[in-house]
């Protein structure tokens, strides 16, 4: 569960460089009005997508503890 998560983790990042790189980009190409306004939709996604990937984290403790309980109960 460990490797699969850690492998999550790095997809999930190696993805995210690559849209960053993709945005940054098109950051240049705009005049500098519309890349401030631009800009400033892109902090709101980021700060949506960060708040959803705690909840996300958040969730799957709960549920490895929930596993490592019913475990613990079965095997006791």
């Amino acid at each position: 569960m460990l490797l699969a998560v850690l492998v999550l983790a790095l997809g999930t990042e190696v993805s995210e460089r690559v849209r960053v790189r993709r945005e940054e980009i098109i950051l240049r190409k705009l005049p500098e009005s519309e890349a401030l306004a631009y800009y400033e939709v892109l902090k709101r996604r980021v700060r949506k997508v960060r708040v959803l990937r705690a909840v996300v984290l958040c969730a799957l403790v709960v549920i490895a503890l929930s596993i490592k309980r019913i475990v613990l109960v079965r095997g006791g």
